[in-house]
Parts: structure tokens; C-alpha cells; sequence
């Protein structure tokens, strides 16, 4: 009995050994969900505070037409950062669904991110709201960074 205790306690103490010589590799996926590793993870993934809360400068949103469907049409902004920071949103009237455009401007350098994968018509339509409430800057769809 004691010779199977010490075979069980060796292959526990070598199980950190043997998963580093294992065939399958250390994926993204199962890093990130490690205790070690969530918080930091989960920090990356979060939208601004202001955006999350909707604590934000604002404008008073507008009906459009897309495709031949009413939707809301809106624009708010980090408070005191409103050149830096701003979101658009466009919003089913109903409320079922919402996608937006987030902006950062940092220098010279113009980083947007689409928000909750607008079909290519409600996305121009976001590109057009940025561009319309910032007309001193380079238009949109010319940034490096704009993700779809």
C-alpha cells in the first residue's frame, strides 16, 4: 500500500513537469481564463467606464432611415474629453438591438472599434455620424485602425 502512496504522491508532484512536456500546446484560451491571468484579461475587455455606464456628454438623438426601417440616431462623449472620446449609436426603436462606433483620438492617431456587429448599412451610417460630428477631422474610413 505504502509503494502505491509514493507512485500516486510522485505522479502528482510531476503532473506541472509533464504538462509542460505534453503534446498539446498552452492555447490563449486556457491562459486567460487561469486565476492568474482572468483579472487581467477581463480589464482588456472592457469598454471605457463612461460608455458602459452611458455617464457621458450627449446630444439629442434623431430618427433615421436605413434600408427603409426608423431607427434612433445618437452621440455622446467622454465628459471633458468630448474631442477625444465620443460614441455613436444607432438603436432599433424598439430596443432589441444597438450598435455603435467608438472613437479615440490619441495625437494624430484615430483608433475606432464597431460595437455590437452592425450589418454594413447601419455601420456607413455610423461612419457618416462620426464624420458629420467631427468635420475638421480626416474622414473615418480612412483610419488605420477601424475594425468591422
Amino acid at each position: 500500500m505504502r509503494g502505491f502512496q509514493f507512485i500516486a504522491a510522485l505522479a502528482i508532484a510531476c503532473l506541472p513537469v509533464s504538462y509542460a512536456w505534453s503534446a498539446e500546446p498552452l492555447t490563449t484560451s486556457s491562459l486567460v481564463t487561469q486565476p492568474s491571468f482572468r483579472a487581467g484579461y477581463r480589464a482588456m475587455t472592457r469598454l471605457p467606464s463612461w460608455v458602459e455606464t452611458a455617464r457621458a456628454t450627449s446630444t439629442p438623438v434623431t430618427t433615421i432611415s436605413i434600408d427603409g426601417k426608423s431607427y434612433y440616431l445618437g452621440h455622446m462623449c467622454k465628459p471633458h474629453d468630448c474631442s477625444d472620446e465620443q460614441l455613436e449609436v444607432i438603436l432599433e426603436k424598439n430596443g432589441s438591438k444597438a450598435w455603435g462606433l467608438l472613437s479615440v483620438q490619441s495625437g494624430t492617431k484615430l483608433r475606432q472599434l464597431m460595437l455590437g456587429e452592425p450589418p454594413a448599412s447601419i455601420a456607413r451610417k455610423l461612419d457618416k455620424a462620426y464624420d458629420d460630428n467631427n468635420p475638421d477631422d480626416t474622414p473615418s474610413s480612412s483610419s488605420e485602425n477601424h475594425a468591422r
